[in-house]
């Protein structure tokens, strides 16, 4: 099983997008999405969960010649990965209490809007997140390894050499790693049902990362981002308020805006998150 990835919304999914109340308004007043470097999310740790399940299948593998890089820790400074999180559940609790629990928005911006950014946006890829573990490492070896050991077949090789020749070392191992390392999310959080929409940016092109860097506050450190412009106005399908003491007064805000569409209560009470 090859990482899947997709340059439009499958037909018949709905996703939703969420953010705080200050990330909704900073989105909505840029007209963009904002895409936040993988090393500076909510959940870094599963970035490096990801690192050890590809770890375990490469020790699987008895070739000698195919070893994963250990320098690969390093790599999201040098190669940096930004990400658009997505989900199949529009309203659910761990995300609400993960994400925005001070209050905040489950938003499903206009498929077509999205189709449009994905395929005309050459450094975006969109892929649905693995869970199950026997998956994953499937997925890993058939999207990295699986490739690799064709190559060598297809061409003479240096017996007394550890490693791939360089050129496919430096470019084709890291890259192919840093591809599949999104799509894998640790099994406790599977309800989430998570998409991703991955930015990743090579050496060649890390100008477009010097001119479009961009910071937000966290709630003690700052989350680098890039803003992806979508055009003249951002349109939404779907506006959930999520649980907040003042919910009714920001879904009244929200319908001052006659072109926000679809505003509606979560059906998740209030209590603190």
């Amino acid at each position: 099983m090859k990482l899947q990835l997709y340059n439009e919304i499958p037909e018949g999914k709905k996703l939703y997008h969420y953010t705080t109340i200050a990330g909704f308004a900073g989105m909505r007043s840029s007209k963009s999405l904002w895409f936040s470097h993988i090393k500076f999310q909510n959940d870094f740790q599963e970035f490096l969960y990801a690192v050890e399940i590809i770890k375990n299948v490469f020790s699987t593998v008895a070739d000698e010649r195919i070893k994963f890089p250990n320098h690969l820790h390093i790599v999201p400074d040098k190669l940096p990965v930004f990400t658009f999180s997505l989900s199949e559940e529009k309203d659910l609790l761990s995300q609400w209490r993960g994400y925005c629990p001070n209050g905040g928005f489950s938003v499903r911006i206009a498929d077509g809007l999205l189709n449009h950014v994905i395929k005309t946006d050459p450094h975006l890829e969109l892929g649905q997140c693995i869970y199950k573990k026997d998956k994953q490492e499937e997925m890993v070896y058939d999207t990295i390894i699986g490739p690799i050991i064709e190559t060598l077949k297809q061409r003479e090789y240096d017996r007394n050499k550890t490693y791939l020749k360089r050129p496919d070392y430096d470019f084709f191992l890291p890259s192919q790693i840093l591809k599949v390392i999104p799509f894998i999310k640790h099994p406790a959080y599977e309800q989430e049902s998570e998409w991703r929409i991955v930015m990743n940016l090579e050496d060649q092109n890390l100008k477009r990362f010097d001119e479009n860097l961009d910071f937000r506050a966290g709630e003690s450190s700052l989350i680098p981002f890039i803003k992806v412009p979508l055009g003249e106005y951002l349109q939404f399908q779907e506006i959930i308020v999520g649980p907040n003491p003042h919910q009714s007064a920001v879904i009244e805000a929200c319908k001052m805006d006659r072109r926000l569409m679809g505003v509606q209560a979560s059906d998740i009470p209030y209590r603190k998150l």
